[in-house]
């Protein structure tokens, strides 16, 4: 696929999950709209990375990225959160440490040395692991599967399959 028909699907995918948030926020899902706007955010985002970021390169910088705009989006809404309960700390904590990882692997990676280096071995290992634990795809559906999880199965069931299936 190239990056004109990764565009188009990016479109195709990303109308109805806007129709979706408008018809959402404008029903009787007796959700808080932060925690909708969470919901969708994570989808698009999910997509996002999926059909562009990751499919041409993933490095820690991406997964540095992807952690903090995952831990902006959290941290505000705590309370409202509150129905993760240990789920919350859990992923928050997880995000952290892939968040964690990727800065420790860029910030010992040193191309002046060798790469037989124990600095540039351990940095390649950092790398590794946040790399294939940590990338946007993993991180944006986990914040997404918990949201849907705990926020919409609660409500509907027609609603929670629709979010399922996208």
């Amino acid at each position: 696929m190239d990056k004109n028909q990764r565009s188009i699907i990016l479109i195709v995918f990303v109308v109805p999950v806007v129709s979706l948030l408008y018809a959402f926020t404008h029903n009787s899902l007796g959700l808080d709209s932060s925690l909708i706007a969470v919901i969708f955010t994570s989808l698009i985002m999910l997509a996002f990375t999926s059909l562009f970021l990751e499919h041409y390169f993933t490095r820690p910088a991406d997964v540095l990225s992807s952690a903090i705009a995952i831990l902006l989006m959290m941290a505000p809404l705590k309370n409202a959160l509150g129905a993760l309960g240990y789920w919350y700390w859990a992923f928050v904590a997880y995000v952290f440490i892939q968040a964690s990882a990727a800065l420790l692997s860029l910030i010992l990676v040193d191309n002046k040395k060798s790469t037989q280096s124990i600095q540039n071995i351990w940095a390649h290992r950092l790398n590794r692991f946040c790399i294939h634990f940590g990338n946007g795809r993993l991180l944006f559906f986990g914040l997404f599967f918990l949201m849907l999880i705990f926020f919409i199965s609660e409500q509907t069931k027609t609603q929670f399959l629709f979010l399922a299936i996208f």
